[in-house]
């Protein structure tokens, strides 16, 4: 099966969408019918919930017609290119697609340094414990861009911006546990952004395959 990127309505479009509405600059299309809800509606919090790998293939694959997410789905869109965890991630993060963030995968080569880094973890890719590289961290804040809209949000001072991940110093425990802490972000008073990711189905099919 052929699938090409469709850049005026991939991940970087949402995120553009995301963007728009928080006041930030953005440098792709933004998703005409994302933008049409969030203008008609004006919410107060807009949360994303990104879950690893569940792809509209493995949806339809999977679930039946009356499930929630087949039901309430209001469009497919594709992911950018490559379709990496750390590419497509960072596209929805920033708002910018791979080419420019230079996050392209999980393990790259980096030329001046002639090794080959963990590019989330900044540490040589040999390193079973991930031990922070200082070298590839220089180097990955001067040629990669990963500031991500909340922290742009947050540094304008208008809005808030939030990110939940289930690893960190305040990571959430489990679903319920990252779902409780959204709830109680959505309560609290101001217009705010939510972005959490969950490391499924993408964790599992890395073991027992996407068609288990």
């Amino acid at each position: 099966m052929l699938v090409k990127n469709n850049y005026n309505e991939c991940l970087t479009n949402l995120a553009c969408s995301i963007r728009k509405y928080f006041e930030l600059e953005y440098n792709h299309n933004t998703i005409d019918y994302i933008d049409k809800i969030l203008d008609e509606y004006k919410p107060k919090n807009v949360v994303t919930i990104l879950c690893d790998g569940m792809g509209s293939n493995i949806i339809d694959r999977i679930l039946d017609k009356d499930d929630f997410l087949i039901k309430n789905r209001l469009s497919s869109i594709t992911t950018v290119f490559p379709a990496t965890t750390v590419a497509a991630t960072t596209s929805m993060l920033t708002g910018l697609n791979p080419c420019e963030t230079a996050m392209l995968g999980w393990n790259m080569y980096y030329k001046d340094l002639d090794k080959t880094i963990t590019t989330f973890f900044n540490s040589d890719k040999e390193d079973r414990e991930h031990k922070l590289l200082d070298a590839a961290l220089i180097y990955n804040n001067n040629h990669m861009i990963r500031k991500t809209i909340m922290e742009e949000i947050n540094e304008k001072g208008k809005y808030k911006g939030y990110k939940l991940f289930p690893f960190s110093d305040d990571a959430y425990s489990d679903l319920d546990h990252m779902f409780n802490i959204i709830e109680e972000k959505c309560n609290e008073d101001g217009m705010k952004y939510i972005y959490a990711y969950d490391t499924e189905p993408n964790h599992s099919m890395h073991e027992i395959g996407c068609y288990s």
